[in-house]
Order: C-alpha cells, then structure tokens, then sequence
C-alpha cells in the first residue's frame, strides 16, 4: 500500500491470485477442459489414449512437450505410451 501511487490500494496493484489484473503469464493459461459425458457414457481409457495421441501429435513427438500440454510428467506420459502400445518397452 505504501508503493501504491496516489497512496490508495487498487485491485491492479495486487498479485492476480489475490484478485489483480491478469498478467501476460495468465493469458493462455491451461484451463480446466469442459468435457461433457455423453448420456451412453464413454471408455475412459479411450479418451486418455486419444488425448495422448493428440499431444505427442501436436508437438511433433516431442515427448515433454507433450507431457506439458496434458499436465503430467515425461515419466507419467512414457508410462501411458507403453500402456497404449506408442512405446514399446526396451
């Protein structure tokens, strides 16, 4: 409050978890997918092959990139290539 000019706290002078403004490293942030189950429902385990594919599809391979986008480690993504036959184990 004491940096604040004009001597009043705005919302803009507060970090974005407390409620400022956005900052750049907010824009484009991963967001929550909103996924809704169809009414015959759906096999988990092929959403989460599908999306595996997508990612290492959109990165090219790239392997932490891909880890990245689903919001998992290299690690977890490797264990779900093997699972899904993307890998095969040395």
């Amino acid at each position: 409050m004491f940096l604040a000019p004009g001597g009043t706290l705005q919302t803009e002078h507060l970090p974005p978890e407390t409620g400022g403004p956005p900052t750049s490293a907010d824009v484009g942030a991963p967001k929550a997918a909103a996924v809704s189950l169809p009414a015959a429902g759906l096999r988990l385990e092929e959403v989460e092959r599908d999306l595996v594919r997508q990612a290492l599809d959109a990165t090219g391979g790239n392997q932490v990139r891909a880890a990245r986008l689903l919001g998992i480690s290299r690690d977890a993504l490797r264990t779900r290539m093997k699972k899904f036959g993307f890998l095969s184990s040395p």
